[in-house]
């Protein structure tokens, strides 16, 4: 079992996670990890590759040869990996993700960062119940559609792409949650032993709170 102190933050696109977790990350002094940003950046090399994201064998060997590493952000073959959330980002980046060895390639990265870190507050999809399955606390974060929906809208207005709609957004929205919840290798899932919360109305740092008061009681408790 791991002795970093690891907090996992799961949930499916929209809710905060990536708020959620700098919240608690700088209460607590830890680094977050945004484990999205690794899987898209993945995506951004299919892509600038001319390679279609669903033909899965040409993707594993593709990600089994481009280099992940941080200096201190993120970097794709030692350079800045540019956009990622960029609208084909978006389309892709589940077809990607479901790629078993890039999964493994990517859980084997974000292990070795959380390592070097000293600890971490992670975010994803399967950090509870796969990356990091004894994590000191498992949080699935959660919201309302429509509030997901009108979360992601704003932030891609604030990145420029004022020509996408709620429609385009939710469409894009529940067809990454079906990929991401159906998919044979770690599913988007609630981890057994999660505290679950709901993002819809309550404020970030009321979210933030309870995350750090749970942390300390299992730090105390170990």
């Amino acid at each position: 079992m791991t002795v970093l102190p690891v907090i996992a933050i799961d949930g499916p696109s929209g809710v905060g996670k990536s708020t959620l977790a700098r919240a608690v990350a700088a209460r607590l002094g830890l680094t977050q990890i945004d484990t999205g940003a690794l899987y898209r950046a993945a995506t951004r090399a299919v892509l600038s590759a001319d390679i279609d994201p669903t033909d899965t064998a040409a993707v594993a060997q593709l990600i089994g040869q481009v280099q992940f590493s941080y200096e201190p952000d993120l970097l794709l073959d030692g350079a800045d990996p540019g956009d990622l959330r960029a609208p084909e980002v978006n389309a892709a980046v589940s077809y990607v993700a479901a790629v078993p060895s890039v999964r493994e390639r990517l859980v084997d990265v974000m292990r070795r960062r959380a390592v070097e870190l000293g600890g971490t507050v992670m975010e994803g999809r399967d950090i509870g119940t796969v990356v990091f399955p004894d994590a000191i606390v498992k949080v699935y974060l959660e919201a309302d559609d429509d509030v997901r929906v009108q979360r992601r809208l704003a932030d891609e207005h604030q990145a420029g792409r004022r020509h996408l709609d709620s429609h385009a957004v939710r469409s894009g929205l529940g067809e990454r949650d079906r990929i991401d919840s159906t998919r044979e290798v770690a599913p988007l899932s609630v981890p057994s032993d999660a505290l679950r919360l709901d993002s819809t109305t309550a404020s970030v740092d009321d979210l933030a709170e309870r995350v750090v008061a749970a942390f300390r009681d299992a730090a105390e408790g170990s």
